[in-house]
């Protein structure tokens, strides 16, 4: 589980450099994908103090599985490849408000789960 969690830390940062670096490719597209996602997970320092990182990855996963396979591969592509909302609704073939939607009640769903388990506030 751990190599895992260094994978995703890994595939986070090296898109979020590229990000960084080129103004193209959506200039900081990530720093928001990571700011919408610390709504509903807490930040290392809490995380460190509560349960191992690899406990939160486990309840992540487990909590994908339990989703529609489409919210999935939306939420996936947004905060582990870090795309667009424009990339992702042009692949999905929705709109972009659609898009923007579904990851927000996504996001609801998964701060949801993770206070049912006592892992976040």
């Amino acid at each position: 589980m751990s190599a895992y969690l260094i994978k995703i830390t890994r595939n986070l940062s090296l898109k979020k450099l590229r990000f960084e670096r080129t103004e193209k490719r959506g200039g900081g597209e990530g720093n928001f994908s990571f700011d919408e996602l610390s709504e509903c997970i807490p930040d290392g320092s809490d995380v460190s103090k509560s349960i191992e990182a690899s406990e939160l990855s486990k309840h992540i996963s487990d909590f994908l599985r339990k989703i529609p396979e489409t919210d999935r591969r939306i939420f996936v592509l947004r905060y582990f490849y870090c795309d667009s909302i424009e990339e992702i609704s042009k692949r999905f073939g929705f709109g972009e408000s659609k898009v923007k939607m579904k990851l927000s009640r996504t996001r609801k769903k998964l701060s949801a789960y993770l206070t049912e388990r006592g892992l976040v506030k």
